[in-house]
């Protein structure tokens, strides 16, 4: 039983020595190469890179969704097999799935800039099983 304690002591104590070596202090050497530095504040907009994007490019991956895959789906629940709950009968055609449409009625999907916010308005259609007999 002292044997058993002595080597559970010993193993903790080398553990904590080897975490502290591997993760705790640096190391003496250094690494090579010269540390990045950020641009002073005062200097113009050298190295600085801005990147807009406007609400034509998010049309055109819309469009590009929905013409080569189709309107994207979500399933909202998980049908199973072999279930005591049965569905009403005027539930029996509902497949439980949310589709996103290009547009319904007066809704188009799409992303809008405006007023510094972001909107992005959905055209979708669905159907959920809630009733059960």
């Amino acid at each position: 039983m002292t044997r058993n304690i002595f080597i559970l002591l010993a193993g903790l104590l080398l553990g904590a020595v080897a975490t502290a070596y591997f993760l705790g202090a640096s190391h003496s050497r250094s690494l090579p190469g010269t540390p990045l530095k950020p641009p002073d504040a005062g200097s113009g907009a050298a190295g600085t890179v801005a990147v807009s994007v406007d609400e034509k490019f998010f049309e055109s991956i819309l469009g590009t969704i929905y013409t080569q895959l189709g309107p994207p789906h979500l399933k909202l629940s998980q049908s199973l097999a072999s279930t005591p709950i049965q569905p009403t009968v005027f539930q029996a055609a509902c497949d439980d799935v949310l589709v996103l449409n290009a547009e319904s009625g007066n809704t188009k999907t799409g992303v809008r800039f405006a007023g510094g916010k972001i909107t992005a308005p959905l055209a979708f259609a669905g159907s959920y099983k809630i009733l059960t007999k």
